[in-house]
C-alpha cells in the first residue's frame, strides 16, 4: 500500500522510496525541458498520469505525468507512489494513474479528459462478445455445418464480433 511522504524520511523503506522518486525524477528530466513546458506538454495529446477536480474552473487539471517509457520501465507501485507524491495539485488520498487526453486552454489551463474510463468499457464489451462467442460456436454442431447453412441461405444467425458491440453507446448524448 502506497502511502503519502509528510515528514522526514525516518525508515530504510522511505530512503529507498525516495532514491526511487529520484530515479524516476531524472528519467522523466531526460524527455522535459523544464524550462520550456511547450516541449513536453503538447495539447490534444495522450498522457500517463494523475488528475485533479479543481471546483474553481469546475474542470479536472493534470496533476501530475510520466512518459511510456518510464511507466513500463519502472514497477507500478513505484510509478503511483511517484506521481502522488510529486504531484503539484494535492489530494488527501492515493490516485491511481490514469490515461488523459490533455486540453490546453487559451489561458494556459491544462484540462484533461479521462479516457481510461472507456478503455474498460471496450474490455468488459469484448470479454461479454467473446464469451457469448464461444458459447455459440461450442452450441453449434460444427462450424462447417454452419458455414454450409449459410451458405444456402438457411440459418440467419450473426457470430458475435466486435463489429458493433459499442452501438449502444452511438445514441448517448454528453
Amino acid at each position: 500500500m502506497t502511502t503519502l511522504l509528510s515528514e522526514q524520511p525516518t525508515s530504510v523503506f522511505d530512503i529507498h522510496r525516495i532514491e526511487k522518486y529520484e530515479e524516476i525524477y531524472k528519467e522523466e528530466d531526460e524527455y522535459r525541458n523544464i524550462d520550456n513546458s511547450n516541449d513536453y506538454f503538447r495539447n490534444n495529446q495522450y498522457y500517463i498520469g494523475l488528475s485533479y477536480y479543481d471546483k474553481q474552473y469546475d474542470n479536472l487539471l493534470l496533476s501530475s505525468s510520466v512518459t511510456n517509457r518510464t511507466f513500463f520501465k519502472y514497477n507500478y507501485s513505484d510509478v503511483v507512489d511517484y506521481l502522488n507524491n510529486y504531484t503539484i495539485l494535492f489530494s488527501n488520498r492515493i490516485l491511481n494513474p490514469e490515461v488523459m487526453l490533455l486540453q490546453i486552454s487559451d489561458d494556459m489551463i491544462y484540462n484533461v479528459v479521462i479516457k481510461t474510463f472507456w478503455i474498460k468499457i471496450i474490455q468488459r464489451h469484448w470479454k461479454h462478445v467473446y464469451r457469448n462467442k464461444k458459447i455459440f460456436i461450442n452450441n453449434y454442431d460444427s462450424m462447417v455445418n454452419y458455414i454450409r447453412d449459410r451458405e444456402v441461405g438457411k440459418n440467419n444467425t450473426k457470430i458475435p464480433s466486435l463489429i458493433g458491440m459499442l452501438s449502444r453507446y452511438k445514441e448517448l448524448k454528453y
